[in-house]
């Protein structure tokens, strides 16, 4: 996973947006904390048991850590869509489980949830950059699967060729000695015919030169 340019208006506006609200939760009064406590508590009652300034506190680390992120292009595009997804996931996990949020038997928010509703866009961002990433790396490794086809390909072209050149040398190595043997045979024929000549040559001069032959 890289960062991408195409990413740095998503990521640089969202991540501004989550380390300023992080940076404003690391300076409010009780107040403020026991009202954002509140509401979490009344989706995930997970956090009933903590400090509302410790929840707050704990709350504003994240989103501090979570807009650099977003704004650091060291981080990688498909690694800071996973932690801006589940971010925005429990904000709108928070705005579903608390009835008063939005209309009853209705996902249409009420005054009192339009802020947190707004909340769906950075949903939406975080699913760009995790379905752009992941397209990326299919397209990546799509590619890299057809240059290793296109290799195996050539490769078993050109083992081919030295088959088809190794199959012509040997038939032309059966053509020479094909040919060589034709030749041998050849002059073994003509030997053979000379010595027949010779012998018949021979026998005739004894028979001329024998006694009784005159």
């Amino acid at each position: 996973m890289a960062f991408r340019i195409s990413h740095l208006p998503l990521r640089a506006a969202t991540g501004a947006f989550i380390l300023n609200v992080g940076l404003s939760h690391l300076s409010a009064d009780d107040e403020t904390a026991k009202g954002i406590h509140g509401m979490a508590t009344d989706a995930y009652p997970i956090f009933q048991e903590m400090d509302p300034q410790g929840f707050l506190r704990l709350l504003a680390t994240g989103e501090i850590a979570l807009g650099a992120a977003l704004m650091v292009p060291l981080i990688p595009s498909g690694l800071a869509g996973l932690g801006l997804g589940a971010f925005s996931g429990g904000l709108l996990g928070m705005y579903v489980k608390t009835p008063r949020m939005h209309e009853e038997g209705s996902l249409r928010p009420t005054q009192q949830g339009l802020a947190l509703a707004k909340d769906s866009w950075m949903a939406g961002i975080a699913t760009a950059l995790v379905v752009d990433e992941v397209a990326v790396r299919l397209t990546r490794r799509a590619r890299r699967a057809r240059v290793k086809a296109e290799g195996a390909r050539r490769e078993l072209a050109a083992s081919r060729a030295r088959a088809a050149g190794t199959a012509a040398g040997a038939r032309k190595a059966t053509e020479a000695s094909a040919w060589g043997a034709k030749k041998a045979a050849t002059g073994a024929r003509k030997a053979t015919a000379s010595a027949a000549s010779a012998t018949r040559r021979s026998t005739s001069l004894r028979r001329r030169l024998a006694p009784g032959s005159r």
